[in-house]
């Protein structure tokens, strides 16, 4: 079971960046959206809130070609990815 949900808002430039454990907001951050810089971003978040690969799940919306960098970032650092529809999230709401 995963211990930290790490929710992504992925723009052109950067990525907002909410980090959840079960019951509070742990971290919240900008990382640049960007091949080469990503992916140690990423480690860095992993390792200031001290956590295991395993316990970790980023979300994120389907935004085109913006998420990329993240998708390639998250294969090579063997992270879960959840990728949903905008819409699904919109109707999920009750809009």
């Amino acid at each position: 079971m995963k211990k930290y949900f790490i929710g992504v808002d992925i723009s052109k430039q950067k990525l907002d960046v909410c980090v959840r454990s079960s019951h509070s907001v742990i971290l919240e951050c900008q990382l640049n959206n960007s091949k080469k810089v990503l992916p140690k971003s990423l480690k860095s978040l992993m390792s200031k809130i001290k956590c295991d690969i395993m316990d970790v799940l980023i979300c994120c919306e389907y935004t085109g070609m913006y998420i990329n960098p993240l998708i390639q970032s998250c294969n090579v650092l063997e992270l879960d990815l959840w990728i949903e529809d905008p819409t699904q999230i919109k109707y999920s709401f009750g809009v």
